[in-house]
């Protein structure tokens, strides 16, 4: 495909100019490339920075920058380049639109100033590249703290969220990401870690490569995961299963859920949305689902969606409260 045809295609996408099976079947052909995922999310990257507003004009000239930044990036062979290129472009368009989007945010006033920290606000998603060279995709309302520089004989860092690991294979410092309750070690591999503080579990899943489990202090009682296994953890228990959907679709737009309670999936939108969702049917909080949602649907559609399986009702308190009964 070529990058004009593929950027035409994800302006279509996220503008929800084509219909709904076109943009599953837009989402599945990008998961399936490994340049259109890059692509991909090198545009949504982009294109939260840049914050385009709802404003015709507004939008119009936004997407005029965005579309020749990508063409000016594609150009250039140097980073110091094409970071100054994006930085003045998003300059420009500040003045334009007369907003900004930040995405992550280093905290300056950090105790350990050998430390970074980002976060990723509600609604939107973050990549970026670890000083080992390890890659990271950052899901919504996530926070990543990490060493400026890794020393020692390990690579830790400290996860609160949901975030997706490609490790820089280093085999003399194993790569550990702690997070509520355990330890995911590995030494070069893809793997996805879920484990919001609010939510008081954590799930473990691994896509290539091999990775170990454990509670910080016991460690000698480590769960060895294979390739499409997924381990949840949740009050000092631990449980593995393999799953058939991949758990980091999030990264390309698709939440999948494989019979996961309702009261979960809905735990879990509301991280990811920003917004409060309760169920006051206790019934309903039992009853499972698998399958996919689309994150580029409003919160309110995708609860319509689950609504046309389970037929409860939606009650919208405002706009970023809803109850179902």
């Amino acid at each position: 495909m070529e990058a004009e045809d593929m950027l035409s295609e994800y302006l279509n996408y996220r503008d929800k100019k084509i219909p709904q099976q076109e943009r599953i079947a837009f989402l599945k052909k990008v998961m399936q490339d490994k340049s259109l995922k890059a692509e991909f999310i090198k545009y949504q990257n982009l294109d939260a920075l840049l914050c385009l507003q709802k404003q015709p004009n507004d939008r119009k000239q936004g997407e005029f920058y965005l579309i020749n930044l990508m063409h000016q990036v594609r150009r250039k062979n140097s980073f110091r380049r094409t970071l100054y290129t994006i930085l003045s472009t998003a300059a420009v368009v500040l003045i334009l639109l007369g907003g900004w989007l930040v995405t992550s945010l280093h905290d300056s006033s950090q105790s350990d100033s050998s430390m970074e920290r980002v976060f990723v606000p509600a609604g939107q998603r973050m990549s970026l590249t670890l000083p080992d060279g390890t890659a990271v995709q950052l899901n919504s309302n996530s926070e990543l703290q990490y060493p400026k520089v890794f020393k020692g004989k390990e690579r830790r860092l400290f996860l609160n969220g949901e975030a997706f690991f490609k490790v820089a294979k280093d085999a003399a410092r194993p790569f550990v990401v702690s997070s509520y309750g355990v330890d995911v070690m590995a030494l070069g591999t893809e793997f996805n870690v879920m484990s919001y503080s609010q939510n008081q579990y954590t799930t473990v899943y691994l896509k290539e490569g091999m990775v170990k489990v454990y509670e910080p202090t016991l460690e000698e009682n480590a769960i060895i995961l294979e390739p499409q296994q997924e381990l949840h953890y949740e009050d000092g228990k631990s449980d593995v299963r393999t799953v058939q959907l991949d758990s980091d679709s999030w990264q390309y737009g698709i939440y999948s859920f494989e019979n996961e309670s309702l009261e979960n999936i809905v735990r879990r939108l509301s991280i990811y949305s920003g917004t409060q969702i309760q169920i006051e049917n206790p019934k309903l909080k039992v009853k499972r689902y698998t399958g996919e949602l689309n994150r580029a649907e409003d919160i309110e559609e995708t609860l319509k969606v689950l609504q046309k399986v389970y037929k409860f009702q939606i009650k919208k308190e405002n706009t970023d409260e809803f109850i179902l009964l």
